[in-house]
């Protein structure tokens, strides 16, 4: 019965192009809602146990976020939003070597709004908020130590044209980037992306996350996701 009365919900996020919720069940991407853009060798692959594996491949650069990483991206309509989603590894580090996974809304390579978790170097880990609009970027920094556990929830959010971002180790107590962001453009996509770079492109260290969830929050004063565990008791 719990599950059926998902259903409704689910139906009403896609007609309204809402972001949809995905627990990356299976072996295989929804390809009803999310496209995969794997330049340069990159992978985006689902498997059990649940998760989506997006993975930069070392030898060569994958950025900017924006441009030039590994990205699943579904469409979404121009309106609030509040989703989360979960990483499992740490960026990879090294000498002049960067790596970031993010969460980008989208309307072109010179309009978009971000919230990033990013390695530069060895140890200097940071959360960071961003907008760029008419290729002009403004960024507020949540600077941390080389000392968090994953894995970690992100949570991104819109309501008009002011951005937000929260950073939590559990999924339930957060952390804010430091603020918020107001950028006015159209957005068109949400983005999941992961990148790398190296001053040198043949040193770039290789970089990948597995998803575990993607969730739509909206509604929630404190963003709570559906557990995966509610859908292996489900018999299809």
């Amino acid at each position: 019965m719990l599950f059926r009365s998902l259903l409704p919900l689910a139906f009403v996020a896609i007609a309204a192009a809402a972001p949809i919720s995905d627990w990356f069940l299976g072996n295989t991407l929804a390809a009803g809602v999310w496209t995969v853009l794997t330049p340069l060798g990159g992978t985006a692959a689902q498997s059990s146990p649940p998760g989506v594996t997006i993975a930069a491949p070392g030898g060569a650069i994958h950025d900017p976020l924006v441009t030039g990483a590994v990205t699943i991206k579904q469409t979404v309509a121009n309106t609030d939003f509040n989703v989360i989603f979960q990483i499992q590894t740490t960026p990879t580090g090294g000498t002049n070597n960067f790596s970031a996974v993010g969460i980008l809304a989208y309307q072109d390579d010179s309009n978009y709004a971000t919230a990033n978790y990013q390695l530069t170097g060895t140890s200097a880990y940071n959360f960071l908020l961003q907008n760029t609009v008419a290729s002009v970027t403004t960024s507020t920094t949540l600077s941390r130590g080389s000392g968090d556990t994953f894995p970690l929830w992100i949570n991104f959010s819109r309501i008009s044209n002011v951005f937000g971002a929260k950073l939590s180790s559990n999924g339930t107590s957060w952390t804010d980037v430091g603020g918020t962001q107001t950028a006015a453009f159209t957005v068109n996509s949400i983005r999941l992306a992961v990148d790398n770079y190296n001053n040198t492109a043949g040193s770039t260290v290789a970089y990948a996350t597995k998803v575990n969830l993607f969730c739509n929050a909206s509604g929630t004063t404190t963003p709570v996701c559906i557990p995966k565990t509610l859908f292996r008791s489900v018999t299809f």
